[in-house]
């Protein structure tokens, strides 16, 4: 992945938090194109927000949490205020 499409993908996610996208694929798109976990995580939760009943969300959410167990639970409680905030502030630069 270049530079370039790292800038353009979060460029995207940006846009959609600030528009407060109300589509799940959306999300769940965005979250398939994130680099960090703490991304993703951001993403699938705003897809289970919409859909509490997304296989694909939960299944996605397991999997992260199975990577990274012992911070899985301080990244969910702090990861979306934090996170929708930097991005906005990145995409308002």
């Amino acid at each position: 992945m270049t530079a370039h499409n790292n800038h353009d993908q979060r460029v995207s996610l940006a846009q959609a938090i600030q528009e407060d996208s109300n589509h799940e694929l959306d999300w769940l798109y965005f979250a398939s194109m994130m680099t960090t976990a703490e991304e993703q995580r951001y993403c699938l939760e705003r897809a289970l927000h919409i859909n509490p009943k997304s296989q694909s969300a939960l299944r996605a959410l397991r999997a992260l949490d199975k990577q990274q167990p012992a911070a899985a639970s301080a990244t969910r409680r702090s990861s979306v205020g934090r996170f929708a905030t930097s991005a906005i502030a990145g995409l308002l630069r």
